[in-house]
This record gives C-alpha cells, structure tokens and sequence, in this order.
C-alpha cells in the first residue's frame, strides 16, 4: 500500500539499505528517487565496503543492477544537509550516528522534510536502552533521544516493531527498528 516516491536514507556505510531502497524504488515507485547521505564517500576505493571486504562501493552495486540513476549520493554530516535540504521525503531511514544528540537533531530536522503522511523508520532503537539480542549489545544513543523529545514534543511517538514472524540475527525474532510518528 505505501509506495514511496521520494526516499532518504542517512547513514548509507556499504550500502546494504541502500541496495533494498533502490530495487524497491525500481519496483514500486516509477520515476523514485532515493538520496543518501554519510559522513564519509562510502564509494571511494578506500570507503566502508572495502574494509567489509565486499567487492564492489554501494555506487558499483547500483551499477550492476541498473539502478544508479535512482540513487544521488551526498558526503556530508546529516545534521548539515538536513539543516539545509528543503526537499520533502515520503520515507526517512535514519541509521546514521547513533549518538543521543544526533538522534534527537537528526530527528527534530527530519520532521520538517517528511511530506504529508510520510514514514520515519529509525534503527538500532533499543528500547529502555537495554539489549536485544543475545551478545549483550545495547545502543542506547536513540532511545535516550526520544526519552529527550518526548518531553519536548509529546506529540511525537517512537513504535518499536520489537518481535517479527521471521528470524533477524543471533536466532532471535527481534528487530531494533522503529516507527516514528506525530
């Protein structure tokens, strides 16, 4: 039912999300379009994907598939280009630093983009800042944002999607994604 024309991802590191966005885009959305944004150039020969050992950037992998014309890539800080874009976005993946700060500046900047029934998707949201997957690993950075914007904006809410029919990662049916509404 919801097929978003106007996608931004922040945080696009090997371009795993990115790859997904593109190829749903193709399918779903004629004429989407999905812009990304990361810190560093995730496609230079030294980028993220040559440390994970992949054998092509995030840009080779859209080049392969013919999707590179639905991606634009944007090295810059996301506080940055969403303090500055004026472009409005039907879907929003925020996964870029998972610091409290920029989660809460990130978020605040996001809802100014997101057009008229938009979707804001956050990840590595742990709720209660505790574990959820059996290595013990808690990113608290985003939970602590909204225990920071729930008493700013009470109008904004954090969904957790929690427990999924299928198996996410270590054998658990966990997912640490989140929908952000107003």
């Amino acid at each position: 039912m919801f097929k978003p024309k106007r996608v931004l991802e922040i945080g696009t590191h090997v371009g795993a999300s990115t790859l997904y966005f593109a190829l749903s885009l193709k399918r779903l959305a004629n004429n989407g379009k999905l812009t990304t944004v990361d810190l560093v150039d995730v496609n230079s020969d030294n980028g993220p994907w040559k440390k994970a050992g992949l054998s092509h950037s995030p840009s080779g992998y859209l080049e392969h598939l013919a999707l590179q014309d639905i991606c634009t890539f944007v090295t810059a800080s996301s506080v940055d280009f969403l303090g500055t874009n004026q472009e409005q976005y039907d879907f929003i993946f925020l996964d870029g630093s998972h610091l409290a700060d920029f989660v809460y500046r990130e978020t605040a900047a996001c809802s100014h983009l997101l057009a008229p029934n938009g979707i804001l998707l956050l990840h590595d949201f742990h709720p209660k800042g505790k574990p959820l997957y059996p290595d013990g690993v808690a990113i608290t950075g985003p939970w602590l944002a909204f225990q920071r914007i729930k008493k700013e904006l009470p109008e904004m809410q954090v969904l957790p999607l929690g427990e999924l029919p299928w198996d996410t990662k270590q054998g658990v049916r966990l997912t640490s994604l989140a929908l952000v509404t107003r």
